[in-house]
């Protein structure tokens, strides 16, 4: 049975293992919430409960040796961490190898004291480590990983509305051309193109670890071949002057 004065952890795994990170340098004997000087007042707190559900720390803030070996041994530190998630989310893994549904998950994870928003961060937080560290998921699960991760069929709908915005705003444009734009996803970034007839190109560059909604990604585009537009039907600005 879940231990009720421990709450799942819902933090994101990057945070936490920033978290764990940060005391490579030194480990005290006692966790509490001034070790994490470097994090929100707010993520100290979610940091201590983490720490004490995983079991990396006991009631009091004393280390455990689970909290040492992630320290002392960064080349298994995923494999020590998936040994942990195992011990800690024991009804949610054995969920998982069930192939049980996500309003099994949302339920079990609502037994260690989360809801609404907090239970989604925690479900989020669950999947996070379940690809860090190997643990099993349901193919029922959603995918929480990131916010609105597009699938391939959003992203084909992303490159068509790029031709349709490069279409529209060269039609709007003098016989002169115009060079057209694209959206492409490379990496952790979204880069947009947008190129002029013969003043080079304007490109920009979206960082995130999830690739944005394609429904903000063209507000940019839009935005972008309108000022394109309007530059290529007037005179460029002399130099030292900003174009309106």
């Amino acid at each position: 049975m879940a231990d009720s004065r421990k709450v799942a952890v819902y933090v994101s795994l990057r945070t936490l293992l920033k978290a764990i990170e940060t005391l490579e340098d030194g480990l005290p004997p006692r966790i509490d919430t001034s070790v994490f000087n470097s994090f929100s007042v707010p993520v100290r707190s979610h940091l201590l409960s983490a720490f004490k559900f995983l079991g990396l720390i006991d009631d009091d803030g004393h280390i455990q040796e689970a909290l040492a070996q992630l320290i002392r041994d960064k080349e298994s530190r995923a494999i020590t961490f998936s040994e942990v998630c195992e011990r800690s989310y024991k009804e949610i893994v054995k969920l998982a190898e069930e192939t049980a549904s996500q309003r099994d998950l949302d339920d079990a994870m609502r037994v260690h004291g989360v809801q609404g928003a907090t239970l989604e961060k925690a479900v989020r937080f669950y999947l996070q480590a379940a690809e860090y560290a190997g643990l099993p998921v349901s193919p029922l699960w959603r995918n929480m990983r990131g916010r609105s991760r597009p699938t391939d069929r959003a992203r084909r709908a992303t490159s068509q509305r790029a031709t349709r915005a490069s279409q529209a705003a060269r039609s709007a444009m003098p016989e002169n051309g115009y060079g057209g734009s694209q959206a492409e996803r490379k990496g952790d970034e979204d880069i947009l193109t947008a190129e002029f007839s013969s003043e080079g190109s304007v490109i920009l560059h979206l960082k995130s670890e999830a690739a944005f909604h394609p429904d903000f990604v063209f507000s940019i585009i839009d935005k972008v071949m309108e000022r394109v537009a309007q530059y290529e039907t007037k005179a460029a600005p002399s130099q030292g002057q900003d174009f309106e």
